[in-house]
């Protein structure tokens, strides 16, 4: 690409536009992101054979602690 192009992609009218385009698309990437590490924990609890609704019993959270 030319070194015009980017030039005028730089420029205040242009600009004024892309900040929130890219925020829109940023933002959207990351709770897609987000959303695919959740739905990949609860398949893994599910394949360890945990259910992924229930809350851990106390006896577990005291260990923990």
């Amino acid at each position: 690409m030319d070194k015009t192009v980017w030039l005028r992609m730089l420029q205040p009218d242009i600009v004024v536009f892309l900040i929130p385009i890219v925020a829109i698309v940023a933002g959207a990437s990351i709770k897609i992101v987000k959303m695919v590490h959740a739905h990949n924990e609860r398949i893994t609890m599910i394949q360890h054979g945990m259910h992924p609704d229930y809350p851990p019993e106390n006896d577990e959270i005291n260990k923990t602690q």
